[in-house]
């Protein structure tokens, strides 16, 4: 709450920490998907063993998780925006010297690009490369385990969904641009399983092969947004690769006897 005499801007220094308030929950809910409960131990003090979360517990965190994403959820009410007009200090050199959310649309207050900001805290989280190579080990020896496509299309159903409003509609695109933002450097992450890769390069085929069906030019006020939408994924896909060898790279093998030996080849002298 803001007291009487405070500058009325100050309405954009606590809309931070408010409007992310959920940002330490998500991230505590987001490990619990493909996440697994072990403790530390020694031989000899009883078995330690590594078990993954229930599967009823990983759905509900990722269906909590998703929750975050619904545009009408990360809209600002008019009322709400109006206050928050900008400091005499966003004119100046100095700044305003505050944790604020940037923006494109001064003196607006620029609700999408917070949109964006909180977005991209929930899909950073779900799009862990580690967390979804996890998700691929379990789901290859569980038939019933969650598996990378399964956070894909929970988190499409939510993003591609037909906005309530049409005020919601920006929201939408920006997060369906952040989402395929993130898919494409999943693709291209060294920190993902290959499983991983490929599904995020399959998914974004799948999503170019999809706009081709929803592109209707003709009074589709949405249709600039998925033109290029489907662009960025196709110039991805058809990106020329840098030439790479014909063999599979070799796997970081753990050191032998001598550990630690510097010597290619220990045995052969």
């Amino acid at each position: 709450v803001l007291l009487d005499g405070r500058d009325a801007s100050a309405v954009r220094d606590v809309i931070v920490p408010i409007y992310l308030y959920h940002r330490y929950q998500t991230a505590a809910a987001a490990k619990l998907i493909g996440g697994v409960e072990f403790e530390y131990g020694v031989i000899g003090q009883g078995p330690k063993d590594v078990s993954v979360v229930p599967l009823a517990k990983q759905r509900d965190a990722l269906s909590a998780v998703v929750a975050t994403l619904d545009p009408a959820e990360l809209d600002i009410p008019d009322e709400l925006r109006a206050l928050m007009i900008p400091t005499l200090g966003t004119y100046n050199i100095f700044g305003g010297g505050a944790e604020r959310f940037s923006g494109m649309t001064d003196p607006l207050f620029d609700t999408v690009g917070a949109a964006d900001a909180a977005a991209t805290i929930s899909l950073s989280a779900l799009l862990a490369p580690a967390r979804l190579s996890r998700l691929a080990e379990m789901s290859r020896t569980d038939a019933e385990a969650l598996a990378p496509s399964d956070v894909y299309a929970e988190i499409e159903r939510t993003i591609f969904a037909r906005p309530s409003a049409p005020r919601l509609a920006p929201i939408s695109h920006q997060l369906q641009s952040r989402y395929v933002s993130e898919l494409m450097e999943l693709a291209d992450s060294n920190s993902a399983a290959l499983a991983v890769r490929n599904s995020a390069t399959a998914q974004l085929m799948g999503l170019q092969s999809r706009m081709d069906g929803r592109i209707r030019l003709v009074r589709d006020p949405n249709a600039a947004h998925k033109l290029e939408l489907k662009r960025r994924i196709t110039a991805f896909l058809e990106r020329s690769a840098p030439m790479v060898s014909s063999r599979t790279e070799n796997p970081e093998i753990p050191p032998g006897s001598p550990i630690g030996g510097a010597e290619s080849c220990w045995h052969c002298e």
